[in-house]
């Protein structure tokens, strides 16, 4: 497992490993009701339980078990979050997962990382499947999805699932 190298880049911004310095922008994620709503949050969303979420992104990586990218502005301020995990190797899959703070929604950015993120890690990482697991009311999850090139693939519970596969496995 690695990072993107170069960096991958988005409108008005790119995407890039977490920095202890973000510690109080994630906290402020963690505190967002959509944000809450629709993705794990610890329970203590403290600005000492960020940071050391945040100095464990890089043994994640190193044992396979998660990638996570901030989703920056062109000023480099941290303004959402892309991330793989539950690699599937046998399978060669992977979850996808992202959240957007609100002074950045509706501008299309965070599908545009998913989007970004999803062709690296197909082409790059040798997956051959990423999926989004949406929770069946989280429409905006849902749109972002599809305007990342996802199709939808069925239901997992109350989550709807899409799908997007590497074109080379159909």
């Amino acid at each position: 497992m690695r990072e993107p190298d170069p960096p991958l880049l988005v409108p008005h911004g790119r995407l890039r490993p977490w920095r202890v310095e973000d510690a109080s922008t994630l906290v402020e994620a963690w505190h967002d009701a959509d944000v809450s709503r629709w993705n794990p949050v610890p329970a203590d969303p403290s600005d000492e339980r960020a940071r050391d979420w945040i100095e464990g992104c890089p043994e994640r990586l190193r044992r396979g078990r998660s990638l996570d990218l901030c989703i920056v502005d062109d000023d480099d301020l941290v303004v959402g979050e892309v991330g793989l995990s539950g690699f599937d190797p046998a399978h060669g899959g992977a979850f996808i997962g992202y959240w957007l703070l609100p002074r950045a929604r509706g501008r299309g950015t965070c599908a545009a990382a998913v989007s970004e993120v999803s062709e690296w890690a197909l082409d790059q990482l040798g997956l051959r499947a990423l999926v989004a697991r949406c929770a069946t009311a989280n429409l905006a999850s849902h749109a972002v999805a599809r305007s990342a090139g996802y199709a939808h693939a069925g239901r997992d519970g109350d989550h709807e699932l899409y799908v997007r596969r590497r074109s080379d496995t159909g």
